[in-house]
């Protein structure tokens, strides 16, 4: 029986070629799109769930209230994770991660970039990392114990033993001692929230934490702990207020815990190891995933309800011959799986193909594999099943309800229902399209309009780069590259947009209790505004005809705390505040010499600069301070560069660099490509939102294709009858068109009001945003009309044009 299900199904797929062409076509696009999201959001939701005891592991985070709000950060001070595993036998393990990114390493006589880490010995107990080779504890005098990943012993010492071999740091501003490598430890795998091609190794009791430090302390970690089996973090949150009064913790702060398995997706930490995900794309992905199917199921029952007079005749015949209902429902079911596994066999073939391009566009290392995974075979299964129940069990049991007496008197089916049917599918379809069109303009109009928008500097031509040990030389190696006539300006600044939160900290109103606010401070020399054409609303910039501007602590030596004992140095020191910190301090004009004296800020006002932004246009510009420095130890250089001569320039740059830095790589970025970076996201998402939306229009331009061919093939002797009568050609198209368009322009409508609520909320992710207008939707809804009328005209054209004679001759 089951084989001849199967004869019939393949000879109704290869009678009716141009229909089944078009199913499988659909149903196989609809798939392929579908395996693809499925591999990317089991990838994303597996991340860190390699580890042992993953569900146990949670990171500490720090919660801080400011104004009557809480805020979040990752950092603060070191040491706290082994103060709570002494007080709380329910902690099992503890520990710490430093991450220093890419990093310059002397291997084998060259400079190597590699992931580096550093990390408390306790880290392999609680990350289950394998260690190949080697050990974790050696130590020796005058250098950092390391370990190595297997594909850096492999790429950089195949032919002789890792262990025992020793790595140099690039030079930097501090001593930098050798790193001997004691171990190799498997790669680890990429969806882990951290990455290391390196890890050394710090001291334990490195940082005490007896009390909370008045001054911050020190706060370089990530902190981790292990809890023992069965304890939930719940259990040790309630024991918390103990914990801060014994330690003395302000009552403005609290602790949280993170579980590791949350921190790719659930986390939006600008201090973060790395850049994770983001949970909101999971849902957007996954929904598009099922409406692209139901768009090629929607293909389907069209399509079958419509040819459903051919197929009624059979139905008809086989009752007549003794077929139970039972038996045409399992025919017809039989034939809807067969067209979808021949689907699922194309779609097969063409992810593979997928991968490569995915990859490239997300930056993702998915490979094909994953999808017999069980859990993503679980998926495919529930696709399967869904798409079957929706798109072929309607017209399963609509062919097979048919009465033989009445279809073989040539009473063929021709219930409302149906046709009704159809014309709810096919707007469903267009709905679907239409709102991923505007969609998807929306979010190209929005970047665009970040990626143009005046930041409050000119970030075109700045080339950056980053030497080591400025102070010995960094003033003679401006002078020689403004010497070059391609290098208009230069300027040094502790600010980066790779790292703009670096130096962050909270500023007190004496004035009012409890009034505080997050201030961005800056280090800068007196060119460094210049350079980046930075507006100045009062006052003026930093100059060295002003001594005053570089009294007090030196900012370029080391790293300082904003303690008593040194904000009273700085209390004549001359500052420069940004429009959002004059008006988050309340102050009263004329702002020009008024002395502050905020914990945490203080020092004379000698200039106000318009606001820029100096971080992602996600967020609204900080309160920012800038003080001046004149030789720092290490700084970002910001050269503005003459267009027409940027190659020369660049050659020029790289000699002095040279001469200046030897033993210093010599590396460059241009500041707009930098920017650009923030929104890397973001134009993932516009492309792959234009590829979706062409999937959905394409899928649905099929469908209608298909319908219109049926229906002009159903309406052949009408038409010829209308062009015997006079209709012209224009007459007849309008004909076979306007109820389709009809459809499409509904679907528009619908689609209207889903696209503008899903963009509103979109963009609220965007401090700086573009205003939902009306024509967005209108210029969309125009696309996906014009698009309908090509599909349907061709087919309406070509009936038109039918020789009326041939049309009638079997009349």
């Amino acid at each position: 029986m089951i084989k001849h299900y199967i004869k019939i199904a393949w000879r109704n797929l290869s009678t009716n070629k141009f229909y089944s062409l078009i199913n499988i076509g659909g149903l196989a696009i609809g798939l392929a799109t579908c395996l693809m999201i499925l591999l990317y959001v089991f990838k994303e939701l597996s991340y860190d769930k390699h580890f042992k005891n993953h569900d146990q592991i949670y990171r500490l985070v720090l919660e801080k209230e400011v104004n009557g709000e809480w805020t979040r950060e990752l950092y603060f001070p070191t040491g706290l994770p082994y103060a709570l595993k002494s007080e709380f036998p329910e902690i099992k393990s503890a520990t710490r991660i430093n991450s220093f990114g890419l990093k310059y390493f002397k291997i084998q006589g060259e400079y190597v970039k590699l992931d580096q880490l550093r990390v408390d010995k306790s880290f392999f107990e609680i990350f289950s990392i394998s260690l190949i080779r080697g050990n974790t504890d050696e130590s020796a005098s005058g250098m950092i114990m390391a370990v190595i990943s297997r594909h850096i012993a492999e790429l950089y010492f195949p032919d002789e033993d890792p262990i025992g071999q020793i790595i140099y740091q690039k030079p930097a501003p501090w001593p930098t001692p050798p790193l001997k490598v004691t171990g190799i430890i498997e790669n680890i795998p990429s969806n882990t929230h951290f990455k290391a091609d390196i890890i050394e190794f710090s001291e334990e009791n490195e940082f005490s934490f007896d009390a909370w430090p008045q001054n911050g302390g020190t706060r370089m970690f990530h902190q981790y702990i292990e809890l023992t089996k069965n304890t939930r973090w719940e259990d040790i949150s309630r024991k918390m207020p103990s914990i801060y009064k014994k330690y003395n913790f302000p009552k403005e702060i609290r602790l949280s815990f993170q579980p590791v398995t949350d921190i790719h997706l659930y986390s939006d930490f600008p201090q973060d190891l790395e850049p994770g995900g983001d949970i909101r794309y999971i849902y957007i992905f996954s929904i598009v995933a099922i409406l692209l199917l139901l768009i090629a199921g929607i293909n389907y029952i069209n399509l079958t309800t419509a040819k459903s007079m051919k197929r009624s005749r059979e139905a008809g015949i086989c009752k007549t011959i003794g077929a139970s209902r039972s038996q045409l429902l399992t025919q017809f079911i039989g034939e809807s799986l067969f067209f979808v596994f021949f689907a699922l066999l194309i779609a097969l073939l063409m992810v593979p193909m997928a991968i490569p391009f995915f990859n490239s566009l997300y930056d993702k290392s998915i490979v094909f594999h994953s999808l017999f995974q069980p859990g993503v075979i679980t998926g495919i299964g529930l696709l399967l099943t869904v798409l079957v129940l929706s798109s072929c069990l309607y017209p399963a049991l609509f062919l097979s309800s048919q009465k033989p007496t009445r279809v073989l008197k040539g009473i063929l089916p021709s219930s409302p229902f149906n046709f009704n049917l159809r014309k709810i599918l096919v707007i469903v379809q267009f709905s679907i399209s239409g709102a991923l069109i505007a969609c998807t303009f929306i979010i190209f109009w929005q970047i665009s309009y970040i990626s143009n928008k005046k930041l409050g500097y000119n970030k075109e031509q700045v080339l950056m780069i980053r030497p080591n040990n400025m102070r010995e030389q960094g003033k003679s190696f401006k002078q020689e590259l403004l010497r070059h006539p391609g290098i208009m300006k230069a300027g040094t600044s502790s600010w980066s947009p790779e790292n703009p939160y670096s130096s962050y900290t909270t500023v007190s109103d004496p004035k009012e209790t409890g009034k505080e606010f997050r201030f961005s401070f800056n280090e800068v020399d007196p060119d460094f505004m210049p350079a980046l054409d930075m507006e100045l609303v009062k006052g003026r910039f930093f100059s060295e005809e002003f001594p005053a501007d570089f009294q007090g602590i030196d900012f370029g030596s080391n790293r300082i705390e904003f303690s008593d004992e040194n904000m009273a140095l700085q209390k004549t020191r001359s500052i420069i505040l940004n429009e959002t910190a004059i008006n988050a301090l309340n102050l009263q004009k004329p702002y020009i010499n008024q002395v502050l004296s905020h914990k945490g800020l203080s020092g004379k006002i000698i200039g106000v600069i318009k606001d820029f932004n100096t971080v992602s246009l996600h967020q609204k510009v900080p309160p920012m301070a800038f003080y001046a420095w004149k030789n720092p130890n290490r700084a970002t250089v910001y050269l503005r560069l003459v267009p027409q001569n940027i190659k020369e320039a660049l050659s020029y740059i790289e000699i002095k660099w040279k001469k200046f830095f030897p033993n210093q790589p010599f590396e460059f970025s241009f500041l707009d490509e930098t920017l650009d970076q923030l929104y890397v996201s973001e134009k993932r998402l516009v492309r792959l939102f234009g590829i979706f939306a062409i999937l959905a229009i394409g899928i649905s331009c099929l469908g209608l294709f298909a319908l219109a061919a049926f229906t002009a093939e159903q309406r052949t002797k009408e038409i010829g009858i209308r062009k015997v009568l006079g209709a012209s050609v224009a007459n007849v198209v309008a004909l076979l068109s306007k109820d389709f368009i009809r459809l499409v322009l509904i679907a528009i409508v619908i689609a209207t009001p889903i696209a503008w609520y899903a963009m509103n909320l979109w963009l609220q992710g965007f401090a700086y945003r573009i205003e939902l207008q009306w024509w967005m939707f209108v210029g969309a809804g125009l696309v996906a009309v014009v698009i309908a009328m090509v599909t349907v005209s061709g087919q309406s054209v070509r009936a038109a044009m039918a020789d009326p004679v041939a049309s009638l001759h079997s009349e």
